[in-house]
């Protein structure tokens, strides 16, 4: 993201296919602006219950994966948020709204809404299959485009719900298991206080939030790439046995860890990279 939204945005894509069926995983996250600018989809949640694309389409924040299928052929462009951006662009607590996709309209300025067609128009000037640096240069454009026009959508928040934010960021990426009490005790809050800014701006208590992060980050370090043996024994030491770490990360990332590694997740690889969980890293 530019600099200006680095605060609420960890991350604009890109995505295309040419496949008449697309079918794949998202790990939990904190929720995703989407344009569909060719196709459509539904979406399957963690209690059962599916829900369907809408061409301007806000993916909430989540506290399990997400699996998804779409018809293709397949074009989309979005955002992912950070805690304060959810709340920026919505003005609606994270918990309020956890693990659905919904019509973008029922929140987000028309200004937003409107950008869908300009898209659109860019995307159809580029059809068939493209080179990388075309396609690099097609996303720049479609960035170009968008960025002024979702400035413009996203609402000033009090700078102590920012401060805040960033205090239980700054925690959860301090360690892979945090203590709640080291959390109440650097936010100088009482229990129920901080665990009502958790909710509000990241959709889950602190020792929900800290479950989550661990599972998303051990995942990372999986797919990262060849771990030594006393690393890997790390890794798993931070849970009670081994099914128990495999229910966990199958639970919010939507692969066992044997399974990161096949050929079929390579999207899902990309969402596990540390770039798009920036939110830790204010």
């Amino acid at each position: 993201p530019p600099e200006s939204l680095k605060h609420l945005v960890t991350t604009f894509y890109m995505f295309r296919s040419g496949e008449s069926v697309i079918e794949d995983v998202q790990p939990a996250g904190i929720g995703h602006l989407m344009y569909f600018l060719k196709g459509e989809g539904q979406a399957r949640f963690f209690d059962g219950h599916v829900d369907q694309s809408h061409p301007v389409s806000i993916i909430c924040p989540s506290n399990a994966a997400m699996y998804y299928r779409v018809n293709g052929p397949f074009h989309c462009f979005g955002c992912a948020f950070t805690p304060l951006g959810w709340r920026a662009m919505t003005q609606v607590s994270a918990n309020h709204m956890m693990d659905k996709l919904i019509s973008a309209d029922q929140f987000v300025d028309a200004r937003c809404i409107a950008l869908l067609e300009a898209l659109r128009a860019l995307d159809a000037i580029h059809v068939g299959a493209l080179e990388d640096e075309q396609l690099r240069e097609l996303g720049h454009t479609l960035l170009a485009v968008a960025a002024p026009s979702l400035q413009h959508c996203f609402h000033d928040l009090p700078l102590p719900a920012i401060q805040k934010v960033a205090a239980i960021a700054q925690w959860l990426d301090a360690s892979l298991s945090p203590k709640v009490k080291d959390l109440v005790r650097a936010m100088n809050m009482s229990d129920r206080q901080v665990q009502r800014v958790a909710t509000e701006y990241f959709g889950a208590s602190p020792k929900a939030l800290a479950r989550k992060y661990r599972a998303l980050r051990v995942a990372m370090a999986l797919t990262e790439g060849e771990l030594s043996p006393q690393e890997r024994a790390n890794l798993f030491d931070l849970f009670y046995d081994q099914s128990h770490m495999i229910r966990e990360i199958r639970h919010f990332v939507g692969r066992t860890p044997a399974g990161l590694a096949t050929d079929e997740t390579s999207l899902l690889q990309m969402w596990l990279e540390p770039d798009n969980i920036r939110e830790l890293r204010q």
